[in-house]
């Protein structure tokens, strides 16, 4: 129990932070671990990399005579292989605490013998061990997620009164999507919010999602861009596409002017000071998307995260035998873990089904749209439909006068905290490009 807890801390970085907020070193009852957590939590202080490299080089340092007794690298080796499957976390941290507090109720119990053996007055060794049973149930029972109404409401208002004076600034409350008419209904993506931006394929959801990324970028937010799906050059052949205006297919096709060129350079000189890492995150588990995530997180460096999307993140052994409605709700609670522990917007696509193809014009859509929506629709803060309409043959919508031609409609289904509503925007489908209508 204590070595998968500490597996889990070098394998999955990202349950460090949970771990040290629950767990002492002397909840570890053996020597050995007792160090190598020590270790882990100061190289994690420390900002530095927590692998297995970097935990074996510390923990000889550190403490040289157990790790030559342990024989250093192959005790965390052999370890880790043997716990590295290990996904409830949560639950051995829970059982570390309560074997602790028996431990010393153990130990109490003992010494309060001796002391009535000694002479030592019965209803004083009564206190003292009501005392402690009521200090070892605090102990057993995390109240960090409490807080009384009085002080729920005094922060409720402190954040509200903050919210007011940055909206009467000018500025979003959230990260702003990069979209004006969308960030005047939901006030930006807010930190710890999980957004589901979803379509049909080919219906723009990667470009849309990727014009948000680069938008923040441009505004020196730190922003991330996986994907699942794209490789590094179709990603960067879309961005080039941003700055230069030349249609991503034509860049790939490398036959470019002097002048086409030009502007792919000024196009790459304009993203070198941007702050925005990409990754192709083809065939990774959600804990491994949440390692990449945490550790730009910790250097700093992560103000909103893209992953590009969910139906392709490999779901693991431990899916085997479960509906697949059920190992996506297991993603997107994960990455809805993740948003609230990093404080960051975390914007999540996915694919629709294809009942909305079954519906009569408008073709409006829900939320059980999504593929596999299972418990989605229920995680997510947030629920943006992204569709073409012009694709289903829609190029006029009688009932409101709308033009769909070169057009996509933006459905917010669902805001937790906000309003939802139908937005038009201007699409160039040759290009990575978006505006909002002007009239």
């Amino acid at each position: 129990m204590e070595k998968a807890v500490l597996a889990a801390m070098i394998l999955q970085t990202d349950t460090i932070m949970k771990v040290k907020d629950r767990l002492t070193v002397e909840m570890f009852t053996e020597d050995v671990h007792q160090g190598l957590f020590e270790v882990i939590l100061q190289l994690d202080e420390a900002g530095k990399l927590v692998d297995l490299l970097t935990v074996s080089t510390q923990w000889k340092l550190k403490y040289p005579v157990d790790f030559e007794a342990h024989k250093g690298l192959d005790y965390l080796r052999n370890s880790i292989l043997a716990n590295r499957g290990i996904q409830q976390v949560d639950a051995y941290c829970d059982l570390l605490v309560n074997a602790y507090q028996v431990r010393v109720m153990r130990t109490a119990l003992l010494t309060k013998e001796q002391e009535l053996a000694s002479g030592e007055d019965l209803l004083k060794v009564i206190a003292d061990l009501q005392l402690l049973m009521e200090q070892c149930v605090a102990g057993c029972t995390p109240t960090d997620e409490l807080m009384s109404i009085g002080e729920a409401a005094a922060q409720t208002l402190a954040r509200l009164r903050e919210n007011q004076r940055i909206r009467e600034s000018g500025k979003s409350v959230g990260v702003p999507s990069g979209l004006v008419a969308l960030d005047k209904i939901i006030y930006g993506f807010n930190p710890g919010n999980l957004i589901i931006l979803a379509a049909r394929p080919s219906d723009g959801k990667s470009a849309l999602a990727l014009f948000m990324a680069y938008k923040n970028a441009q505004r020196q937010r730190h922003t991330a861009f996986f994907s699942l799906e794209m490789s590094l050059d179709e990603i960067e052949g879309r961005l080039l596409s941003m700055g230069s205006k030349l249609e991503p297919r034509k860049i790939m096709q490398c036959n470019h002017t002097p002048e086409e060129w030009r502007l792919l350079d000024l196009s790459q000189q304009e993203q070198e000071p941007m702050p925005m890492m990409i990754g192709n995150c083809n065939d990774n588990t959600v804990d491994q998307i949440r390692m990449k995530a945490y550790t730009l997180w910790k250097k700093g460096a992560l103000d909103i995260l893209f992953v590009d999307y969910i139906n392709l993140v490999n779901l693991g052994k431990e899916s085997r035998n479960q509906t697949m409605d059920l190992a996506l709700g297991y993603v997107a609670r994960r990455l809805k873990t993740l948003a609230n522990e990093l404080k960051i917007p975390i914007v999540v696509l996915a694919q629709m089904n294809r009942e909305i193809e079954k519906r009569h014009e408008p073709y409006s859509p829900v939320l059980s749209d999504l593929r596999n929506s299972g418990e989605i629709e229920q995680v997510a803060d947030m629920v943006l439909f992204v569709q073409r309409p012009i694709r289903m043959g829609l190029y006029y919508e009688k009932e409101t006068g709308i033009d769909w031609t070169n057009k996509i409609r933006l459905t917010i289904k669902k805001n937790r905290n906000g309003s939802t509503g139908i937005i038009q925007l201007v699409h160039n489908a040759w290009m990575t490009e978006f505006s909002d209508i002007t009239n």
